[in-house]
C-alpha cells in the first residue's frame, strides 16, 4: 500500500477525520488546504489576550464521534449550564434542565415563557429523544412537531425559536427537520454544550497533532478537481491520484467538480460581536436569549464564554459574545447591538468594550443529509451537509469516506 496515492482536499473536521482513518488502516494521504490554518469553519483568533471563536460554536461532549474520534479530557472542556435565561418584554426568565439543575425547579416550571403544561411537554421530550438517532430529514418540520407535540405558540416563539434559532441559524422552524431537532435534543440532555479551554480551535490542533506532518499542505489552494482523481493547481499544474476525498462545503465542491456537482443549496450565515467588559452581564453561565417575536431585532441570543472558560478573557475582564443569525446576521453592527441589550441588561452594557466582529458566510449547511452525493467515479465526497449539519456530521462523515475508502484499497485497522 506504500504505493497508493489518496489525496484529500480540505482540512476541515471532515478532512481531518478521513486523514486519521487512512492513516489508521496504513493508507497513505496527501491532505491540500487552501488556508494557513486546518480546521475549516473551526478556527479561533487571538485578540488583546482574548479567544474569539469564529462565530458562537460549542460542542456536545456526549456526540458519538466526538467520543470516538476526540481526546475530551485533553481539550479540557466546560460547558453553559443547561437552559436559558429568556429576555421577553423587557422581563427575564429562567428555563433550566431540572434533573441537572434542581434549583432552577420552580423558576422554570413558574416562568412566563410557557405554560406550566408546556414545561411537562418538555420533560416528554427529553425522554422520546433518549437513544434516538437519525435517519435522515423527516417531511415534519420542526415546528409542525412541536405543534403536534402540543406546545403552545408562546413556548414556540419565546424559547424553541431562539434557542434553536442559535443552532440551526435560522429562526425559521419550517425549515429544518423535527427529526434533527429530536436527534439534537437527545445530546443537549446528555451533555453541556462545552468549549475547550483553549478555544474551538483546540478540537482540530488536537486531530492534525496525530497525523504525519510530511502529509499536510496548507496555503496550497486547488483549482479543479476531475472525476479520474486528476488534481489541478492554481499555477497550472496537474497532480494524479488513484483517489481523491473531497471535504470543502458545498460551494466549493461545485466549483472544484464543475458540471459534476449539483448547484449548492444556499446556506445559513451568522455573525458574532465580541465586546469586553469588567464586570459580566450575568452572574451565571447561561445562554440569554431574545424570546421576543422573531423579527424583532437583529441580536438572536448573548454568551458570555469566559464565565465558561476564563481562560477565554484576561484576568480581570470577561469576554461577551453577541449573536445575530440569518439573512440580516451581517447588518448587526455593534452600536445596534448595544441598542439592543440595553433593555436586557441596562445601561451597563453602553461601558462594554467592541473587540471585533466574526461573520461567517457560510457557517452552516442547509442539508440534512444526502446520501445521493456521496461519491463519483474515483472523488469520495465527505463533509456535514452529507450527514447533519453539525460538528458530528462533519465528524461522522469523514470517517466514513475515509474508512471506506481504506477498505476499498486493502487497509487494515491498526
Amino acid at each position: 500500500m506504500s504505493d497508493s496515492k489518496v489525496a484529500i482536499i480540505g482540512g476541515g473536521l471532515a478532512g481531518l477525520a478521513a486523514a486519521k482513518a487512512l492513516k489508521n488502516y496504513g493508507i497513505p494521504f496527501t491532505l491540500f488546504e487552501a488556508s494557513k490554518n486546518l480546521g475549516g469553519r473551526v478556527q479561533s483568533d487571538r485578540h488583546d489576550g482574548f479567544i474569539l471563536d469564529h462565530g458562537f460554536q460549542i460542542l456536545l461532549p456526549a456526540y458519538p464521534e466526538a467520543q470516538a474520534q476526540l481526546d475530551l479530557e485533553a481539550l479540557d472542556l466546560r460547558g453553559y449550564l443547561p437552559g436559558a435565561i429568556v429576555f421577553h418584554h423587557h422581563r427575564a426568565s429562567l428555563i433550566a434542565d431540572p434533573f441537572r439543575k434542581p434549583s432552577a425547579i420552580l423558576s422554570t416550571a413558574f416562568s412566563s415563557v410557557g405554560s406550566f403544561a408546556d414545561k411537562l411537554k418538555v420533560l416528554a421530550l427529553r425522554s422520546g429523544s433518549k437513544m434516538m438517532t437519525y435517519e435522515g430529514p423527516s417531511n415534519v418540520t420542526a415546528l409542525q412537531g412541536l405543534r403536534n407535540a402540543g406546545f403552545s405558540d408562546k413556548m414556540i416563539d419565546r424559547f424553541f425559536r431562539p434557542f434553536y434559532g442559535g443552532i440551526f441559524l435560522t429562526a425559521d422552524l419550517n425549515d429544518v427537520p423535527y427529526s434533527f431537532l429530536q436527534y439534537l435534543f437527545r445530546f443537549f440532555s446528555e451533555s453541556l454544550a462545552s468549549i475547550p479551554k483553549n478555544g474551538m480551535e483546540a478540537i482540530p490542533t488536537q486531530m492534525a497533532a496525530d497525523l504525519p506532518a510530511d502529509s499536510l499542505r496548507l496555503r496550497t489552494p486547488v483549482k479543479a478537481v476531475d472525476v479520474d482523481g486528476t488534481i489541478h493547481g492554481l499555477d497550472g499544474s496537474k497532480l494524479q491520484f488513484d483517489h481523491v476525498i473531497l471535504a470543502v462545503q458545498e460551494p466549493a465542491a461545485h466549483r472544484l467538480l464543475k458540471s459534476n456537482f449539483p448547484t449548492p443549496i444556499q446556506a445559513r450565515s451568522s455573525q458574532t460581536l465580541y465586546f469586553s467588559a469588567d464586570i459580566a452581564p450575568i452572574d451565571e453561565p447561561y445562554l440569554v436569549i431574545n424570546g421576543n417575536a422573531e423579527g424583532s431585532g437583529h441580536v438572536n441570543h448573548v454568551a458570555v464564554p469566559s464565565l465558561v472558560q476564563p481562560n477565554y478573557a484576561p484576568k480581570g475582564k470577561h469576554l461577551i459574545a453577541v449573536n445575530a443569525v440569518g439573512r440580516d446576521a451581517h447588518q448587526m453592527t455593534a452600536e445596534k447591538a448595544i441598542h439592543e441589550v440595553i433593555p436586557w441588561f441596562g445601561n451597563e452594557a453602553r461601558a462594554w468594550k467592541f473587540l471585533s466582529a466574526k461573520p461567517v458566510y457560510f457557517a452552516l449547511p442547509r442539508r440534512f443529509g444526502s446520501p445521493e452525493l456521496k461519491s463519483i467515479d474515483k472523488v469520495t465526497l465527505a463533509g456535514d451537509f452529507l450527514e447533519t449539519p453539525s460538528i458530528q456530521g462533519a465528524l461522522l462523515s469523514g470517517r466514513k469516506a475515509g474508512e471506506a475508502l481504506a477498505l476499498k484499497l486493502g487497509g487494515s485497522s491498526r
